[in-house]
């Protein structure tokens, strides 16, 4: 929930960190969808939950688009709800690498107590 939360304090705040672009796409949308969606992928095996997971990221990104709009101090923006969405796959297309398993690794090494 930390990733969550921190995604959305940093769409909301007054002074967007702005990374740059590659291409058309926004790097810090694509890099902070990117990351959530590689996070929850580790956690859950399944398609359908893997599907709702990337359906709920993404509607997050709407959702938070939205609410820019709704302020005085950001803007709304069609192409950076597809920057997310886009972030979004990305980083659950990583999640099918070895990089999917970076958390069940250190699962693996943590001591258990008890």
């Amino acid at each position: 929930m930390f990733f969550v939360a921190l995604v959305i304090y940093l769409s909301l705040k007054r002074d967007p960190i702005d990374v740059g672009r590659f291409d058309e796409i926004k790097i810090g949308h694509f890099l902070a969808y990117a990351w959530l969606g590689l996070w929850f992928i580790q956690f859950y095996r399944s398609v359908r939950a893997r599907l709702f997971v990337a359906i709920a990221l993404s509607l997050l990104g709407v959702a938070l688009e939205f609410a820019q709009g709704m302020t005085t101090y950001r803007s709304f923006a069609y192409s950076d709800m597809v920057d997310n969405a886009i972030g979004v796959l990305g980083g659950m297309a990583l999640g099918f690498t070895p990089l999917g398993r970076v958390l069940e690794a250190l699962e693996a090494r943590w001591p258990r107590h008890g």
